[in-house]
């Protein structure tokens, strides 16, 4: 098993470094760093739920969250949803693309803390 509290920290400091990126201008960074907050409350929420798994790479978070955290009812679908989407949105930031906006990013950072909190309160198992 993962460290749950160690990922949970991760995620709350993503978190904060997102809201400072984004207060500077710097919008794609931001993006970024929220995708990294959701991946590791997904992280958290993954070994609380199963202690043996073992996600390897981005896909496999994303693989695994569904299936041992969404689709048993034990997180909403929308957090599924909103991993992809961060996922995307830090890809094209990363690589280049359409750049991040102040209003996207504020909408989705407050879809990420409900995505963190959630990950804190999972029940193990």
């Amino acid at each position: 098993m993962g460290d749950v509290n160690s990922e949970l920290k991760k995620a709350r400091n993503a978190i904060r470094e997102a809201e400072e990126l984004s207060k500077r201008g710097l919008f794609d960074g931001a993006a970024s760093r929220l995708y990294f907050a959701a991946y590791h409350a997904a992280r958290a929420s993954i070994w609380k739920s199963n202690p043996e798994a073992n996600p390897k790479t981005h896909k496999g978070v994303a693989i695994l969250y569904a299936r041992e955290v969404v689709r048993p009812g034990r997180a909403p679908e929308e957090f599924a949803v909103l991993l992809s989407r961060l996922e995307t949105e830090r890809e094209r930031a990363d690589y280049g693309g359409t750049p991040a906006s102040r209003d996207i990013l504020r909408d989705e950072a407050d879809r990420v803390r409900r995505m963190v909190r959630h990950a804190k309160g999972l029940k193990p198992g």
